[in-house]
């Protein structure tokens, strides 16, 4: 199929019929935009010109990257290998650049003001990088702009009738077959192979393919209870969303940190890091020995969960704000906020009081795993202008990770409809991850399954802390990654540097 789109003179894509004639309300306003700057070509759309949408404008918004066809994994290969694609809605014929540049006009200016109230739905978030990457097409000198892990982790969001299809649906990327070639991909397609032996296919090939960093395919693990005990090694990461499950309860659904975009946080916060985006402290040491499906690697198990909360709403927030008024040592207030606030950190108190619970739950999550209050001035706008505050903190969420699988429904204050509502929210980041402190002290955020007596441990050469579950001496299952204030950024592994400590082999089953 991929020699199929790479070689069609054009693709054509239907939408559907467009009953309610949203096509027209949308594409009538891309038409008089690009109008109006004719002489300059295709432009973003300002801040200003969607400040001015009305609720009709966003609907129709809504409507056009709501459509089925934008939530298949299947886009990512149409999509990406067409040298021409136009598109068909009701009446309306729209060329993709269209499409292309009014999805990028969105998501910048619900990044750049806090005024835009438009939050959108899933769908408009999970074509993102489809839409704005253009590395697929018959150039085969052009590197990938995305890594193959990369992919799967943006794309597992998205909808395939075989779960395979994960797989086997982006296999036409560069990443995923040799430079300069076809025929040489990570993995064979092969329908007769069960799902289970698809993922580990996968996994191992990613594991030791030379252009994966580290271990970075680990990132994409996140266990429920039924996958951590079925009979695949722990590993393996599954893509599609187990049946038992719903996808709104699944602990792969991030929140929005750093390396889930493979970075690290800006330079001025860890000067040290900046340098090394997925690696910290020594030289990785990983090893895979497929005759027992066993994971050698390099590292320490640096702490273990004291007790883990679900539901954080009287324990967490006695902790968090007591952690949150009283330490500034390890950055969880930055400097400027505490002399700005000077004498009136007691405000802050104040606010949480009167702020809808909610709201502290987001505070509270953004605070342990970026490990400094999340966008320092909109805290400060929190106090007056508590709604800005959580609309701009959703739209930044929502892209960022594709945390929604649905839209909600809106709240009874909000006209629009398909809109994300805060208390979904609430619900999908305390049910996607809980709430933990480890023995040492630490608090943090782990998958759902996490339970007391699991281990924290931090492997050589990688920044992020992984949740592992004992199962023997020296033997453990992974669990997922976690973020834990103070050890998630590679701080850990300098400690333990500095410390002169030594690692061991952690087998992982």
């Amino acid at each position: 199929m991929g020699e199929i789109f790479s070689h069609a003179v054009e693709v054509l894509v239907w939408l559907g019929n467009d009953l309610e004639q949203q096509s027209t309300i949308v594409f009538d306003e891309v038409d008089r935009q690009f109008s109006l700057d004719s002489v300059t070509g295709p432009v973003l759309f300002s801040v200003e010109c969607m400040l001015n949408w009305s609720a009709h404008v966003w609907q129709a918004v809504n409507a056009l990257y709501a459509n089925p066809w934008f939530t298949r994994v299947w886009i990512q290969q149409e999509m990406g290998l067409a040298e021409h694609a136009t598109f068909y809605w009701g009446l309306s014929i729209v060329p993709r650049y269209m499409v292309s540049a009014l999805h990028n006009s969105i998501v910048r200016g619900l990044y750049a003001d806090d005024r835009i109230d438009g939050l959108l739905s899933n769908p408009i978030m999970n074509i993102s990088s489809t839409l704005r990457t253009r590395n697929w097409n018959s150039n085969q000198s052009m590197e990938p702009r995305f890594s193959f892990v990369r992919l799967l982790y943006v794309y597992r969001h998205l909808v395939a009738t075989d779960p395979r299809d994960y797989i086997y649906g982006i296999l036409s990327h560069p990443s995923a077959r040799e430079p300069g070639s076809r025929t040489n991909l990570l993995v064979t397609p092969d329908y007769s192979k069960t799902v289970e032996s698809v993922y580990l296919s996968a996994m191992k090939a990613m594991l030791i393919d030379p252009r994966s960093t580290g271990l970075q395919p680990l990132l994409l693990i996140h266990h429920t209870a039924g996958t951590l005990m079925a009979d695949v090694p722990s590993w393996v990461a599954w893509l599609h969303h187990p049946s038992e499950t719903s996808p709104e309860q699944d602990s792969r659904a991030e929140l929005p940190l750093s390396h889930s975009r493979w970075q690290i946080p800006p330079p001025n916060l860890l000067p040290d890091l900046k340098n090394m985006p997925f690696t910290a402290g020594d030289s990785l040491e990983v090893e895979l020995d497929m005759q027992e499906y066993r994971l050698n690697i390099s590292g320490t198990i640096f702490d273990s969960l004291e007790s883990v909360w679900m539901d954080p709403k009287e324990k967490l927030l006695d902790l968090w704000v007591a952690h949150l008024l009283e330490s500034n040592s390890i950055s969880t207030i930055p400097t400027g906020l505490v002399e700005r606030l000077g004498d009136n950190l007691p405000i802050l108190a104040k606010w949480l009081e009167a702020t809808p619970y909610e709201d502290i739950i987001f505070a509270a999550a953004s605070t342990l795993t970026r490990g400094y209050t999340f966008y320092e001035n909109r805290l400060l706008k929190a106090f007056e202008h508590p709604e800005m505050f959580r609309n701009s903190f959703l739209s930044y969420l929502n892209q960022e990770t594709g945390l929604f699988t649905q839209a909600s429904s809106p709240p009874d204050d909000d006209p629009l409809p398909n809109m994300l509502s805060f208390s979904k929210f609430a619900n999908i980041s305390s049910g996607a991850r809980s709430f933990a402190r480890s023995e040492k002290g630490f608090f943090g955020l782990v998958p759902t399954i996490a339970a007391q007596g699991d281990c924290i441990a931090v492997f050589s050469g990688v920044i992020v802390p992984y949740v592992l579950r004992p199962v023997s001496d020296g033997v453990y299952k992974i669990v997922g990654h976690c973020y834990v204030q103070g050890i998630m950024y590679g701080e850990a592994i300098r400690t333990m540097q500095d410390r002169g400590e030594t690692t061991t082999n952690l087998v992982i089953i």
